[in-house]
């Protein structure tokens, strides 16, 4: 079980206030302040009197404002437990349908949970449709329009909607989610007696001596009440704050009901008149007490930031061996992973990342996200990497390892569920297999710029309650040089941005990124995250190496290479960025290399899916090199205006753009080089008969 002990509480101070957490004490001396009173008398004691009471109500001002903004932490945290089961709600319906929906939710409804009342509405250019319910019937329905306006209003966002005050049998707060993406026109609708935050102001908690009112939006009305503990009129001065709450405000209104700790009774102020002398003693006291109290209160507060720095100190500790220590190091590939706690957070949650190597051509790699925070989800998190682990290794395909979760997580049972992304990669060949339940498609990287990768994406684990799903799965070659990122969803969804712009800025930090893979990862997670984010985040990047020069499988049978061999002469001509000019080039090179032949067909070919490459995925005007060699001849396609305009149409003969591996496949040799600009040169060389094979020598293979 991972777990955490709990601090030890700080000491309390003795009566005279002179303890101190951990023993220590304040030091002892005769104040200033005692020194005066004694020498003035009576006069010193009337500026005592003033000055305590003024003391007295700064300090009661700001343990006052302290604790309006505790009761705002406390709404803030309330936030995500409210806002967890309607958006996973809001996705199962969308998902599954009503009939998942209404097992899901019927956890969340009754007098002890969280809602009395969970609705599913549809949106539709009628007005909201009532989909299902589970619990009581909403009070949305017992005559409340402005309430309906509201939750028709509602526009799609990551933020928890709040409604307001509705009335009906009782006096409830609706909230609402409504996800943006392909399903915007489902809303989940929720009412509870109270907000959940306002648990923590019962008996015994840090906030049971004050006195508050709490209103939903900035009007402080009987209608708009949420919740008061005492009868109205509040005694004394009020704090008042307006503080938000979802896509709401609500509105603090606040009092001290007692006197707060540490802080002169009001009382004294009258033993300070009872005489010249004896007023003159009983402040003196009186100021070293409250002076020593603050003293106490100081060392107490440096001893509570101390064990909490101690306690993020061990979960960060915890959070790190529950993840791989290093990744493994396999010729042909380079891996770099990374873990961010969120900033809210104690450090420690339920994403992770691994990379298990099954021999020297094989990995298996998996990246996923426990739904939840703190050490339950920790505790999920590292039984299924271990489970995916064990289940690599005896040889499981990235679809059975998925479907083999399930019997390892159910909502029902744990409270939560998982989302994961398993991939099984052949190094040599530059292959693998993808298969997602529930997780954010990995992004791929290659000379055809940035882009997610198409899959098909299955339930996620732990929400089939044991019955089978499938988890179809993905088959990817890759070009050398490829680069793959597989993230979670703590990486690109936060808090008041669409998980669209998240992941466009994943995208584009991830094209412009360069350096080995752990200097990607690391410049990728400050460029998406760079304040941090309120969700732990996992990151795995993958990169195939290209190899610098390809290198003919039979030497001496081979071309001279691009540095020996140099051209007698050569052809070059540019060619704008049009659809059009692709069959230019193909005319070209047919008239270089002049009589008819294999070797020109071939060449031809090439050139026409290299052309097509930098026209249509390049969005490029390019150049084209015929350079003679001995025993063969060299061509060379460069991209000289990157970013020109993309063509009108194209022809329907001509090549796609992704030629690379016909490339391989057909020439004796070729290689990718870096421009001076954005864009690539590309080369191969034929020898004078074209005998190359098909599937023949490959860039970098001997």
């Amino acid at each position: 079980m991972v777990g955490v002990e709990d601090p030890q509480v700080p000491a309390a101070p003795d009566g005279d206030g002179s303890a101190s957490a951990h023993g220590r004490r304040p030091r002892r001396r005769i104040h200033r302040l005692a020194v005066v009173v004694l020498a003035v008398g009576l006069a010193v004691t009337i500026g005592l009197v003033v000055g305590i009471a003024v003391s007295i109500r700064n300090g009661d001002d700001r343990y006052l404002a302290n604790q309006v903004r505790q009761i705002n932490s406390a709404l803030q945290a309330s936030v995500p437990a409210i806002q967890q089961p309607l958006v996973a709600g809001a996705r199962i319906a969308a998902t599954l349908g009503a009939g998942p929906f209404r097992s899901y939710e019927a956890a969340e409804v009754g007098p002890d949970s969280l809602f009395r009342s969970v609705s599913l509405w549809r949106v539709t250019p009628a007005g909201l449709r009532l989909q299902t319910y589970v619990g009581a019937r909403p009070d949305l329905l017992r005559g409340n329009p402005a309430a309906l306006r509201a939750l028709a209003r509602l526009r799609p966002s990551e933020q928890l909607g709040v409604i307001g005050v509705v009335m009906g049998r009782d006096r409830s707060l609706g909230f609402a989610q409504r996800l943006p993406g392909g399903n915007r026109n489902l809303v989940v609708y929720a009412e509870d007696l109270l907000p959940a935050g306002t648990q923590a102001f019962g008996p015994g908690s840090p906030f049971a001596g004050l006195a508050f009112e709490l209103y939903q939006g900035r009007t402080v009305t009987p209608a708009n009440l949420i919740e008061r503990t005492v009868t109205p009129p509040l005694p004394g001065s009020q704090r008042v704050a307006t503080v938000p709450y979802g896509t709401s405000l609500v509105t603090i209104v606040a009092v001290l009901a007692q006197r707060p700790p540490g802080v002169l009774p009001t009382g004294a102020l009258w033993l300070v008149g009872v005489g010249a002398l004896l007023l003159t003693v009983v402040s003196t006291g009186t100021a070293e007490r409250l002076t020593r109290r603050r003293e106490t209160a100081e060392l107490v507060a440096d001893d509570a930031i101390q064990r909490y720095d101690e306690l993020k100190g061990i979960s960060e500790t915890l959070q790190h061996s529950l993840l791989p220590p290093e990744t493994p190091a396999l010729p042909g590939l380079e891996l770099a992973g990374t873990y961010v706690a969120g900033v809210r957070q104690l450090g420690v949650g339920g994403d992770w990342y691994d990379a298990i190597p099954l021999d020297d051509d094989h990995v298996f790699l998996s990246v996923g996200d426990v739904a939840g925070k703190g050490h339950a989800a920790a505790q999920v998190m590292s039984s299924l990497r271990h489970a995916i682990r064990a289940y690599a290794v005896q040889g499981d395909a990235p679809t059975a390892v998925l479907a083999k979760l399930n019997d390892l997580v159910d909502v029902d049972r744990d409270d939560c569920f998982a989302t994961v992304c398993c991939a099984l990669l052949d190094v040599p060949a530059r292959s693998l297999e993808l298969a997602s339940a529930g997780h954010l498609p990995p992004l791929l990287v290659d000379v055809g710029g940035a882009r997610y990768v198409e899959l098909e994406v299955g339930i996620p684990a732990g929400l089939t309650s044991g019955a089978p799903h499938p988890h179809p799965p993905t088959r990817l070659v890759l070009t050398p040089g490829s680069l793959m990122v597989f993230f979670t969803d703590g990486l690109v969804e936060r808090r008041g941005l669409a998980i669209d712009d998240g992941l466009e800025a994943l995208r584009l930090a991830a094209a412009r990124a360069d350096g080995d893979v752990g200097a990607v990862a690391s410049s990728i997670v400050e460029a998406v995250v760079p304040d941090g984010g309120d969700d732990d985040l996992a990151l795995l990047v993958v990169r195939w190496p290209e190899p610098v020069v390809a290198a003919p499988r039979d030497r001496s049978a081979a071309p001279a290479s691009p540095r020996s061999g140099a051209p007698r002469s050569v052809a070059r001509r540019a060619f704008p960025c049009r659809a059009d000019s692709v069959e230019l080039a193909r005319r070209f090179v047919r008239e270089q290399l002049g009589d008819p032949g294999t070797q020109q067909d071939v060449a031809a070919l090439l050139v026409s899916e290299l052309a097509s490459n930098a026209v249509l995925h390049g969005r490029s005007a390019f150049e084209v090199a015929v350079a003679p060699l001995e025993g063969g001849v060299r061509v060379t396609v460069l991209e000289t205006e990157v970013g020109a305009s993309p063509p009108s149409s194209a022809r329907p003969d001509e090549a796609d753009g992704h030629g690379l591996q016909i490339v391989a496949s057909l020439s004796a040799r070729w290689g990718v080089e870096s421009t001076s600009g954005d864009g690539t040169s590309v080369w191969f060389e034929l020898p004078a008969d074209a005998a190359v094979p098909v599937g023949g020598v490959r860039q970098g293979e001997e």
